[in-house]
């Protein structure tokens, strides 16, 4: 049997998180930039005084098309096209992290359940065979409970490192998706 070493587990969970951490708060700073810019053009068109030409240009009708007023029509704007930001889903694309960083948990603790089971010796009938020498059966089996106990350890903080840091995500997520 390969032996893996649990600390691969909580590795790969602090990678999928910090990937997952930091794409996510590029993708707000991107939001809110284009959030801010928006109402800056608002206030440009509010007090008529157009500094932003080119996306005036590029989204809204104009006069002959060549750098003149936007045209309004009851008081509204007509859009050629929508701004890129209407365009954006305000929650987050990133909900599959807290399912990933629990799915390697979940593996972490099949993983430490197996390796701990490995070891422990069994019979040609798979129950220990206690009719041979007790002493060196019992040697034996106490060395493979040692070991199974390692693997729960194993299993089940990983679990709760998957469970744990997939749940800080998610909580992360309710307050992006609200700076949204």
């Amino acid at each position: 049997m390969i032996e893996v070493p649990a600390s691969l587990f909580y590795v790969a969970i602090a990678i999928v998180f910090i990937l997952g951490f930091i794409w996510e708060i590029i993708t707000v700073i991107k939001y809110c930039q284009e959030s801010n810019f928006i109402k800056k053009i608002i206030k440009e068109l509010e007090r008529d005084t157009y500094v932003e030409r080119k996306w005036i240009n590029e989204h809204l009708e104009t006069e002959n098309n060549y750098h003149r007023n936007p045209i309004k029509t009851n008081d509204k704007y007509i859009l050629k096209q929508y701004p890129d930001i209407f365009h954006q889903s305000t929650r987050s694309n990133l909900r599959f992290i807290s399912t990933i960083c629990t799915s390697i948990g979940v593996l972490g603790t099949f993983y430490g359940i197996q390796s701990g089971i490995a070891d422990i010796p069994l019979g040609r009938s798979g129950i220990a065979d206690i009719s041979l020498d007790s002493l060196n059966q019992t040697d034996a089996l106490m060395k493979g409970v040692g070991t199974l106990l390692a693997g729960m350890q194993t299993a089940f903080s990983t679990s709760l490192v998957g469970l744990g840091v997939g749940s800080v995500f998610t909580i992360i997520l309710f307050f992006t998706d609200f700076i949204r």
